[in-house]
């Protein structure tokens, strides 16, 4: 889980500014303030509040957490099917136009804040 490449100024940019378009969406109020959210235990010491994934459908791309709210307080990993659909079924994706900026997305979000990648338990 200690993956984490720091983005530069225009990716930091261009990842605030989907972020800011998609704020009321419940993974995107997550990656902005990881903080204020459950973990959860994803094995070796690490935790996460999120982790994306992007699929293709037709001709657009979606991204949408594989991290969720179990609906008891707590986040589950789901599996990226099962996490397509809950995504799906409660608006909780943002779309792209081409993979390369799902891609992005997907793999480069936690520059928004820093790529604090282990927030330990609360």
């Amino acid at each position: 889980m200690n993956n984490f490449i720091p983005v530069n100024n225009e990716e930091y940019s261009w990842l605030m500014e989907v972020m800011e378009k998609n704020k009321g969406k419940s993974f995107v109020k997550r990656i902005l303030e990881p903080n204020k959210y459950p973990t959860l235990d994803v094995g070796n010491g690490s935790y996460a509040t999120h982790q994306m994934a992007y699929s293709q459908v037709g001709d657009k791309y979606y991204v949408y957490p594989t991290v969720l709210h179990n609906g008891r307080g707590s986040l589950e990993k789901y599996t990226p099917k099962d996490a397509f659909h809950a995504a799906v079924t409660k608006n909780n994706y943002i779309v792209f136009p081409n993979e390369s900026g799902a891609k992005l997305f997907s793999e480069r979000y936690k520059g928004a804040w820093g790529g604090q990648q282990n927030n330990p338990p609360k």
